[in-house]
């Protein structure tokens, strides 16, 4: 028997069987590992349990989150704050042509080659 692989007994489902790993999440979602830890530590992602250097999320708790982030359109234009009346329209350049290069600071350190 080795560490990667937990002991077999009849009739008993193995501990972990209900969680995912950080992994097999992203893989699911398709999300990297990085943006779920990106997400714990902003306090918006599902609900995890850390053990020792290890995540895992309890599929039904994923499942109940992937719920709540439901939304309709409605819901989203609610959400969205109209222009104040005395607020510029924001302008946008027209399609293909491209902004004036502002002059900036100049570099700390000349790019090789110049």
């Amino acid at each position: 028997m080795s560490f990667d692989e937990p002991p077999v007994v009849p009739g008993r489902t193995p501990l972990l069987a209900d969680y995912w790993t950080e992994q097999q999440l992203g893989a699911e979602i398709k999300r990297h590992p990085r943006t779920l830890a990106r997400w714990r530590d902003r306090g918006i992602g599902p609900p995890f349990t850390p053990l020792g250097n290890s995540i895992f999320y309890r599929i039904d708790a994923v499942r109940k989150w992937m719920a709540e982030q439901e939304r309709s359109p409605a819901d989203i234009a609610a959400a969205r704050e109209p222009r104040a009346p005395g607020r510029p329209k924001v302008h946008r350049l027209p399609i293909g042509s491209t902004p004036q290069k502002r002059p900036g600071r100049p570099r700390k350190y000349p790019r090789p080659g110049t």
